[in-house]
């Protein structure tokens, strides 16, 4: 199956997906989603809690296969006390559940990627921009060191948006991600209103309702290109105090969110 044919199929059809793991990862599989049966939305609590209800129903049809969209936002629904969420007219949970003759479930290495290479490296990104400034970094950081250095919090994840100006071709920005990344879980999704690209390292849980299995990653640096000074950069953060912390720390959270 030609990888550039799947990626056209997406970018020309609504509601349609494609989740890819790359083969060198144990037995990756990808996912392609055609033609959805039913799609479920909400954007209150109540309609939150409706959905959640009718996918526990859907689930029970062994014919069915889907994936969900789901904001961060929606989690303050489920807080024991009220959390103002400015973006809670705008927040929007989704479901998508596909019979299963219209999804194609298949090993990463059945994959072909002819002609792919003519889209990768297609310069399509333009005015890169971080919506924080240095200064502004640099204050939010001693902030969070002093809530640690309080005890007032344990771990804090601080992140920044990245803006820019899109022009070119949606398949070359997928391709060029999985090829730069070989990240093992990413996604291009064709919903009603915009394109979902997805490059993630870490897998959030996986169940059979025996066995949870939850991969985080904690701990990053720059690759020197260079396959033997690589080595010895995967032992120095192997052994790295900080590094160390950060990983024990994820685990205990996880262990903590699953129990």
């Amino acid at each position: 199956m030609q990888i550039i044919e799947i990626l056209k199929y997406v970018e020309e059809n609504q509601n349609s997906a494609f989740f890819y793991t790359p083969n060198i990862f144990e037995e990756g599989k990808s996912y392609f989603f055609k033609k959805p049966f039913q799609i479920l939305k909400g954007s209150t609590k109540n309609e939150v809690n409706e959905i959640l209800d009718k996918v526990d129903l859907l689930l029970q049809d062994k014919n069915l296969i889907g994936f969900a969209t789901i904001p961060y936002e929606i989690g303050y629904f489920f807080q024991p006390k009220v959390i103002k969420n400015s973006y809670q007219n705008t927040t929007e949970l989704t479901f998508y559940f596909y019979e299963k003759q219209n999804v194609e479930i298949f090993t990463s290495q059945k994959l072909k990627f002819d002609e792919a290479e003519k889209f990768i490296g297609l310069k399509n990104i333009k005015k890169f921009k971080i919506n924080i400034s240095k200064s502004e970094y640099i204050n939010k950081i001693e902030k969070i060191k002093n809530y640690i250095s309080k005890g007032d919090t344990y771990q804090i994840n601080f992140t920044s948006k990245a803006k820019f100006d899109f022009i070119g071709n949606i398949l070359s920005l997928f391709l060029s991600g999985i090829f730069n990344q070989s990240a093992g879980y990413s996604v291009l999704i064709n919903n009603d209103k915009e394109f979902i690209l997805s490059f993630s390292p870490e897998l959030f849980f996986t169940t059979d309702y025996k066995t949870i299995i939850s991969k985080p990653m904690k701990g990053t640096v720059k690759r020197k290109g260079n396959p033997n000074e690589d080595l010895s950069l995967i032992k120095q953060i192997q052994n790295d105090e900080k590094n160390l912390a950060e990983n024990v720390m994820i685990v205990d959270l996880l262990r903590n969110d699953i129990g």
